[in-house]
């Protein structure tokens, strides 16, 4: 698996970005890349296994928009799961956050 270099993960973060924002239930979005894969960690309220599923199903798209050897991985990270706990702090202090300002009409 090659390397992935950040401008590539931030292009890959900002599609996502594009196709999760107007999902209610996505608060905020990193992106770090990790030796092959392009992590993307996505903070949500909390959510039904549906919405989740449908979030997962998100990335599908980038896998036919971007060469075989960019691999997004996608972490949920739902409150429920955190016992109270901020799910950010699961996520990388390198990775870069990506605004899902949503458009306002």
């Amino acid at each position: 698996m090659a390397i992935v270099d950040k401008a590539s993960a931030l292009e890959v973060g900002r599609a996502f970005a594009a196709l999760v924002r107007a999902e209610p239930v996505a608060r905020r979005l990193w992106v770090h890349p990790h030796h092959g894969w392009v992590d993307l960690w996505l903070v949500i309220d909390p959510a039904d296994h549906e919405t989740t599923l449908r979030l997962y199903g998100l990335t599908l798209p980038l896998f036919d928009r971007f060469p075989a050897d960019i691999v997004p991985r996608l972490h949920v990270l739902d409150p429920r799961n955190y016992g109270g706990l901020d799910p950010s702090d699961e996520v990388p202090r390198e990775a870069v956050e990506i605004p899902l300002e949503r458009d306002p009409g």
